[in-house]
């Protein structure tokens, strides 16, 4: 396995229900996008959309852990241009 650098933990989803009853509110309340985190679950595997989320389901593997992006680094939209 790897080792992945991630920014803080920003918070998690407890379960599968959870995730579908409340992803679109942790993201805002949060003060960002889903673009601008990393999703984590139980057994260290990236949850990026929701098949990956239902795999974590039937794996047992939740909570999913979000965490911030690495911090150091920022969307290609908004470096600056020589």
């Amino acid at each position: 396995m790897i080792e992945i650098e991630t920014g803080p933990k920003l918070f998690s989803f407890a379960t599968f229900t959870d995730w579908c009853n409340h992803a679109q509110g942790a993201w805002k309340a949060a003060g960002v996008t889903s673009r601008d985190t990393l999703c984590i679950d139980q057994k260290g595997r990236v949850c990026g959309w929701g098949r990956h989320f239902m795999a974590a389901r039937d794996d047992d593997a939740f909570p999913v852990d979000v965490h911030l992006m690495r911090t150091d680094l920022q969307h290609n939209a908004v470096m600056s241009r020589p």
